[in-house]
């Protein structure tokens, strides 16, 4: 079974830390808000997540994760 990385929060360049053209961008799988959920941080560019689909998921070959 797959399970998808789904964006659960996001911050923008106008957020200390954001470079500007990024967003930040945390995730869990399945986009859960579970109490010990594993929570991940992308960057990934304004004008994929601004223009993405809603929820919108994490692409592991081209979002970089953020450790």
């Amino acid at each position: 079974m797959k399970t998808d990385l789904i964006c659960i929060a996001a911050y923008g360049p106008w957020h200390p830390g954001v470079p500007p053209g990024k967003h930040l961008i945390y995730a869990t799988p399945d986009g859960s808000h579970a109490p010990g959920a594993s929570r991940r941080k992308f960057l990934v560019p304004s004008e994929d997540y601004e223009n993405g689909q809603r929820p919108f998921p994490i692409d592991t070959a081209k979002h970089e994760e953020v450790l």
